[in-house]
């Protein structure tokens, strides 16, 4: 009886040690922002949260509520290709943009983190996405319906038809990304969220690099 009640414990003490580090609060990795822009690179994430995360319709299936991808100029200017909604910047309609990174990041209202490929695009992969930019991408317009077309078609598989064409930010960073053959192809473009397209099989951690509500993130 007496090494039953051993044999018990000490499998109640592994699964309090189990669940200890499985509920561990992760520590959120941090970089100056001059940092995050010298080390970006084309085909690299920019991972948006909302300050208002809590009314995003992303909130529930993604850490994250916005994602855009980095586009190094030939001049070495580094800019972020993302599609977004009419009004998110002011003087824009929705679609597909093209931005000064560090600009774009700075007005943000919330949080971006960087998240890097971890084997660099080659020559003719960098230059097919600038000339995709610049030629195809910029007609894209925004497909503001994705909330409900992902609990449609992504988690119900309904198969219900768009109502508007267009593409979505984590859906067009997708369609990147499958042209630039840095992810998996088999999952459906719609159905990518922005958490999705940092695959750990290509990308790094993402790490945190501005914050509106802290300055000392924003200005390290």
């Amino acid at each position: 009886m007496q090494k039953m009640h051993w044999a018990l414990f000490a499998v109640i003490a592994v699964v309090a040690v189990v669940a200890a580090v499985l509920t561990k609060p992760t520590r959120t990795k941090t970089m100056t922002f001059d940092r995050a822009m010298r080390e970006s690179d084309t085909g690299d994430l920019i991972l948006f949260v909302y300050d208002g995360l809590s009314l995003s319709r992303l909130a529930r299936v993604s850490r994250f509520t916005h994602v855009g991808i980095v586009l190094v100029g030939n001049d070495g200017v580094k800019y972020i290709v993302e599609a977004h909604a009419k009004g998110d910047i002011e003087g824009r309609d929705g679609g597909v943009h093209v931005y000064d990174l560090a600009e774009r990041v700075r007005n943000y209202k919330g949080t971006a983190s960087l998240a890097k490929l971890k084997v660099p695009l080659g020559a003719e992969q960098r230059a097919r996405f600038a000339r995709d930019t610049f030629v195809r991408y910029q007609h894209i317009p925004f497909f503001d319906q994705y909330a409900a077309h992902y609990v449609r078609n992504c988690l119900l598989s309904l198969g219900v038809e768009r109502s508007s064409p267009g593409m979505f930010c984590s859906e067009f960073v997708g369609h990147v990304q499958k042209r630039l053959g840095i992810r998996d192809a088999r999952k459906r473009d719609d159905c990518l969220t922005p958490d999705d397209l940092a695959d750990p099989d290509f990308y790094g951690d993402a790490v945190l690099f501005h914050d509106v509500r802290s300055h000392d993130v924003r200005r390290r």
